[in-house]
């Protein structure tokens, strides 16, 4: 097996979202599906510690920086320790949520579907304790969300986020960080001309990006995030990703009635 594979195990048991300490042994099963390995050369990989394959392999999962999960050595055996954002990322039934998002938001008009995207998406930077408005419907110069981020030591300054959030089929083309990136300045001289925050400009999507989208947003400093990026980020950071509990905190659930007795 060459190195690269053994980097990218490594990345995936680090990465991989648990709800207490394991074995490294325990990973066998997933490795096996997710690498299309057979179950000896799985097991031999991360069990056989006397083996010199086995001894490659551990310094490159020790050497990697943790992620969600941190490498424990106790001699006779080899500990995977989550960290919290792995707890909670395992406590979180994340596809589950998008579900019954996807599902709510394809039940109502593409007026409706637009703003109630943008009320899923303020609840979830409150939970990341990015405190936002939304703007007008009309003359919002296409900028959806704007707030403030936590202090940033040792100045102790807020990053102001412009947040853009768009809800459709169709990938993002560079048009579209394009225009966010001119929106911003608007929106930026319209708020404050003298603002001495950092800006953040966040484009929040539902479906893909195209290559020339993500390399202008890279150039210019725009952070793009799908929906289901924003919703794994939230779901490191919170202990109970509640739907209902979304419902409720972005009046959504006023929404959906008056949808249901429209039907």
């Amino acid at each position: 097996m060459s190195s690269s594979n053994h980097k990218k195990i490594a990345e995936f048991i680090l990465k991989h979202p648990l709800q207490k300490g394991v074995s490294l042994g325990d990973f066998i099963p997933l490795i096996i599906k997710e690498f299309d390995l057979d179950e000896i050369t799985a097991s031999d990989l991360l069990t056989d510690f006397n083996s010199k394959k086995t001894e490659k392999f551990l310094e490159v999962l020790k050497v990697k920086s943790p992620i969600r999960n941190e490498i424990v050595d106790e001699g006779l055996d080899i500990k995977v320790i989550p960290r919290s954002e792995s707890i909670n990322l395992a406590r979180n039934d994340v596809v589950a949520f998008e579900q019954k998002c996807h599902q709510m938001l394809n039940e109502m008009s593409d007026v409706e579907k637009g703003r109630t995207f943008e009320l899923i998406i303020q609840y979830l930077f409150k939970l990341l304790a990015i405190e936002t408005e939304t703007t007008t419907v009309t003359g919002d110069n296409g900028i959806d969300l704007i707030g403030y981020g936590k202090e940033i030591p040792p100045l102790n300054i807020k990053p102001l986020y412009f947040i853009q959030c768009k809800y459709y089929s169709g990938a993002i083309d560079v048009n579209i960080p394009k225009k966010l990136a001119s929106d911003v300045l608007y929106n930026l001289f319209d708020i404050d001309s003298d603002v001495k925050h950092p800006i953040i400009p966040v484009l929040v999507h539902s479906n893909k990006t195209t290559t020339s989208s993500t390399s202008f947003s890279n150039s210019y400093g725009i952070k793009i995030l799908s929906f289901t990026d924003l919703l794994i980020l939230t779901a490191e950071k919170t202990e109970n990703l509640n739907f209902d509990s979304m419902l409720k905190e972005a009046n959504l659930s006023q929404i959906k009635s008056r949808k249901t007795e429209a039907c």
